[in-house]
């Protein structure tokens, strides 16, 4: 059995936020559904970065900064109202 593209779903999720004076941090995941034929198989939780919201300031601080797909993820301006952060 091969696993196509469509057979899996990726997610974007933050954890519980942590919070360090005015500063609160945020650890981003992807959540990876694989589902073949309609039959969950597995989930995969993939940490890739954390988010920083502080008073006058928010960005994303990637672990591994070479990874194509999580710059265009971390790029998107639209991340922050998918994450539910303002």
């Amino acid at each position: 059995m091969s696993i196509n593209e469509t057979d899996y779903k990726k997610v974007i999720s933050k954890g519980k936020p942590l919070k360090i004076g005015e500063r609160i941090i945020y650890p981003l995941a992807q959540v990876l559904t694989f589902e073949v034929e309609d039959k969950f198989i597995s989930e995969s939780i993939i940490p890739f970065a954390i988010a920083v919201l502080e008073p006058e300031n928010k960005y994303i601080i990637p672990f591994d900064e070479e990874n194509e797909e999580i710059n265009k993820i971390i790029d998107n301006e639209g991340i922050w109202d998918e994450l539910g952060l303002k």
